[in-house]
């Protein structure tokens, strides 16, 4: 018996079913595996797939055994793409890329594959093992990822602030913006070294006290909780706004802090600035003699007041601030003022009243001015009180009154007067001229003259008395002006003061006088008072002397020669 056939044949039995068995461990695998796997021969045409294709590609095996991959094209590569897929594999290496295909359902997908050559003994091409993994989700995640980095990058280059971001160990640069390097004038050669460190020697060479900065980075640099907002001041007068603020991830993982810088030095100058003029307003506002009230135009609440307003109110400054104007000028007539002050504009006038504090109501007249004040539509007014002139105007205006009611009955009187000592001096005058016509000539000459005296001075009284009735209808029968000979008027007053300048040796005289609109009643009275007063009024000497006339270039005038 051949022992040693048998033992051929059974080991030849061995080595078969322990190749069967590893085969199909290799298959399980290959079935078990995560990843699409698809065994191409060299055609083209598909020989297997596992599961993970089938889920991938929504095609079952028995539908792409024997069809070749470009069932899964989806159109959006061009034919360069291919070209160069296959002549990478068909020259025996291996082809590793991203691609879109599309599924069973016509849904595209992103898919990471690599295609691998098998070769047999002698070199040649067998098949390809495609492997393929599906990276749609991850691309999308990818995609998300760099349109987040690019808003970030887009708001850091395009932000105000200077920002710098330095990572966990405090000394590794991971982001600035253009802004920070320009705002700092930091060199080229610091951004690009990377180091914190560095950059920080850089920026202490620029602020106004460096011992101070330092100690202050390296408190916020230990302390990885602690946000900060401060002010930082540079040589040459320029002011930084400094923001600090830790880095953290969702799982509370410390990664850095983040430094913002804005620019503040003219935000400063102009908040400075601002300062001095509210400074120099209260200044001229509390100097202002008159009650003086800023208010609100939108909430009327008073917004500053000055001391004058004080006093005249009788409240105190804090008290008015807490008010509104409604509750000093009365409410009826707040609607009318404010829109008085929108339809007039930017300033204004008016008055009203204001009710005080112990209750007395307050003539007012007031100044209105529109302005604006830390940013709200305000009114400035400066009040005056003319309480005492209001009482005084209607005091003035019953004493008018009273004075146009006695005037009336004064005429009234002049005109009774006049009328009734018509008739007395008629008879008076009547047998005077008769004493005058009859015994003419039959007494001596002195008695002649005192006659002539008598019927002259009662002709002179008739006339003053008609003069007299003529005035008291001067209110309601006013002749109106004329052309009046002033020489003539002088005369006619001259007359009437006769005996008064006889006993008294007065002496008038007079120059040229011109004529004049006027009315020659009141003339000759205005003429026989100021000659009157003249001769009245004497001294004891030397005797009363009196001229008139009328100066180049004015009016007429009287005077006594020295």
């Amino acid at each position: 018996m051949d022992i040693s056939g048998n033992v051929a044949v059974a080991r030849d039995t061995t080595e078969r079913r322990g190749m069967e068995e590893k085969l199909r461990l290799q298959s399980a695998a290959l079935e078990a595996a995560a990843v699409a796997i698809a065994i191409i021969d060299a055609e083209g045409a598909i020989l297997w797939v596992n599961s993970a294709f089938a889920a991938l590609t929504g095609y079952t095996p028995e539908e792409v055994v024997g069809r070749n991959p470009r069932v899964l094209k989806s159109g959006r590569h061009d034919q360069a793409f291919y070209a160069d897929l296959w002549n990478t594999i068909l020259a025996g290496k291996v082809w590793h890329g991203e691609l879109t295909n599309r599924r069973k359902d016509g849904t595209p997908y992103d898919e990471e594959m690599t295609i691998t050559p098998v070769l047999d003994e002698v070199g040649t091409i067998r098949n390809f093992i495609a492997i393929k993994q599906d990276v749609t989700e991850r691309k999308r995640a990818e995609e998300e990822r760099r349109f987040r980095n690019a808003i970030l990058s887009t708001q850091m280059e395009t932000s105000i602030d200077g920002i710098l971001v330095v990572g966990r160990r405090n000394d590794e640069i991971l982001s600035h913006n253009r802004r920070f390097v320009d705002m700092w004038g930091i060199p080229p050669g610091v951004i690009e070294s990377g180091s914190d460190q560095c950059l920080l020697q850089s920026v202490l060479s620029k602020v106004l006290d460096p011992e101070e900065f330092l100690q202050r980075v390296k408190q916020l640099y230990a302390n990885h909780r602690e946000a900060s907002q401060e002010e930082v001041s540079l040589r040459g007068g320029r002011t930084l706004e400094r923001y600090s603020a830790p880095m953290f991830g969702s799982d509370g993982q410390y990664y850095g802090r983040i430094w913002y810088f804005r620019e503040i030095t003219e935000r400063k100058r102009a908040a400075e600035a601002l300062r001095e003029a509210e400074e120099q307003f209260r200044s001229l506002f509390v100097a202002i003699p008159l009650p003086t009230f800023l208010w609100d135009l939108e909430t009327l609440q008073y917004l500053e007041v000055n001391d004058a307003a004080v006093a005249h109110s009788g409240y105190s400054r804090e008290e008015l601030l807490g008010m509104r104007i409604t509750d000093l000028i009365l409410p009826e007539a707040v609607p009318g003022i404010v829109s008085r002050i929108h339809a007039l504009g930017s300033e204004s006038r008016g008055q009203g009243r204001h009710r005080l504090k112990d209750g007395r109501v307050a003539e007012v007249e007031a100044d209105v001015h529109t302005l604006r004040f830390r940013g709200r539509r305000a009114v400035l007014a400066v009040i005056r009180d003319v309480t005492e002139r209001k009482r005084a105007e209607e005091k003035l205006k019953l004493t008018v009154a009273d004075l146009a009611r006695s005037n009336k009955d004064l005429e009234q009187f002049a005109y009774v007067a006049s009328h009734d000592l018509q008739e007395p001096l008629r008879m008076v005058s009547s047998y005077t001229q008769l004493l005058a016509r009859r015994y003419q000539g039959q007494l001596d000459a002195a008695a002649d003259k005192y006659i002539a005296y008598a019927v002259d001075g009662a002709n002179r009284m008739q006339r003053l008395i008609e003069d007299l009735l003529a005035y008291s209808r001067v209110g309601t029968r006013a002749k109106g002006f004329a052309a009046t000979d002033c020489a003539a008027a002088l005369d006619q007053a001259l007359v009437n003061l006769k005996t008064a300048m006889e006993q008294s040796g007065a002496v008038v005289t007079h120059g040229p006088l011109p004529t004049v609109m006027h009315d020659k009643l009141l003339l000759v009275q205005l003429f026989q008072n100021l000659i009157g007063n003249a001769i009245k009024f004497q001294v004891e000497a030397p005797p009363p002397y009196s001229c008139l006339g009328r100066a180049k270039g004015r009016g007429m005038g009287s005077g006594r020669p020295r």
